[in-house]
């Protein structure tokens, strides 16, 4: 058992090409009597002498010199020859070479070498398939990356903060907000607000004050890298103080009153920063209850279409 490994170690050599690709051929013992060991090693030499084969992984900047490659010829005869071609501990392919009895061993030889040759050209264009793929890979990450830069960061969290201008059929109001938006599924989101506004009615008889609630959904679209377009719709219920009526609801010396509404937006919000976009919004709905108010002049009943434009920025942390 000693003996043959010894043989077999003794029978294999390493060539080193013009291109720095070391070459192994291990010869089995028991082909020994019929090849020629030696010949058989130099005209695998010559057949990858113009054969580049690229490492599996190519790092930037490395220099170090691709893996040997390593040829096993086994048989138990030397009339059915099986090259097999390893690198780093793995076989890749193998081939059959079959001749007839009495065939010379330098011809033998030239058919393993011819072999061994069509092996190394399999595992070439194997490797240029593989890299092609990695720098496909690589193309496309950094397609990814550049595209996470030039683009706003989306949720799961971010705040939006306006100042909004409202007008109804018998009234104005103007005030700040300020928005959480709650990602759900990638660009569908829910929005959920507190809102404040003073203002007056349009005859000018009294001044107005409102605090809100809102909640509804959104939906956020990217038609360019420079900008986004948001589209939400809304519900909200609101405490409005009328501050000279003489009564609301029907109630004597009632300023107090609640109502609800119903609305949709469009937003416009180019991109500022990574995290930070702008957002110009217009609004449009009707209230779902409307208010009866007297004044020592008459009545009014607040209600109807509205219609409202906000001017904000929208804030995503990271």
């Amino acid at each position: 058992m000693l003996g043959a490994l010894l043989a077999c170690v003794a029978t294999s050599a390493r060539s080193s090409l013009a291109r720095g690709l070391d070459v192994v051929v291990e010869v089995e013992p028991t082909l020994e009597p019929a090849l020629d060991a030696r010949a058989t090693r130099r005209l695998v030499t010559l057949e990858l002498r113009d054969i580049e084969i690229p490492a599996a992984f190519v790092q930037k900047g490395s220099k170090a010199s691709p893996p040997a490659l390593y040829f096993r010829l086994l048989g138990k005869q030397a009339t059915n020859v099986r090259v097999e071609l390893w690198q780093l501990g793995e076989l890749h392919d193998a081939r059959t070479v079959s001749v007839g009895d009495g065939t010379p061993a330098h011809l033998l030889a030239r058919r393993i070498a011819l072999a061994a040759a069509e092996l190394a050209r399999h595992l070439r264009q194997q490797r240029l398939l593989q890299l092609h793929k990695q720098k496909k890979q690589l193309e496309e990450l950094r397609r990814l990356g550049l595209q996470a830069a030039h683009s706003t960061r989306e949720g799961p969290l971010a705040l939006r903060t306006e100042a909004a201008f409202l007008w109804g059929e018998r009234l104005w109001l103007s005030g700040p907000r300020l928005t959480a938006e709650l990602s759900l599924r990638r660009s569908f989101r829910l929005d959920w607000g507190v809102r404040q506004g003073l203002g007056a009615d349009h005859s000018g008889r009294s001044g107005l004050s409102s605090y809100e609630i809102t909640l509804g959904p959104a939906l956020r679209l990217h038609p360019s890298p420079q900008f986004d377009l948001d589209l939400g719709a809304e519900a909200a219920v609101a405490v409005v103080r009328i501050n000279r009526a003489r009564s609301v609801d029907a109630t004597p010396d009632e300023r107090t009153s609640w109502t609800a509404r119903a609305g949709v937006a469009l937003r416009l919000q180019p991109r500022l920063k990574r995290g930070l976009r702008a957002s110009i919004a217009l609004e449009g709905g009707s209230q779902l209850r409307a208010i009866p108010v007297r004044y020592d002049t008459g009545t009014e009943r607040y209600g109807g279409f509205y219609a409202a434009l906000a001017l904000g920025i929208v804030f995503t942390p990271r």
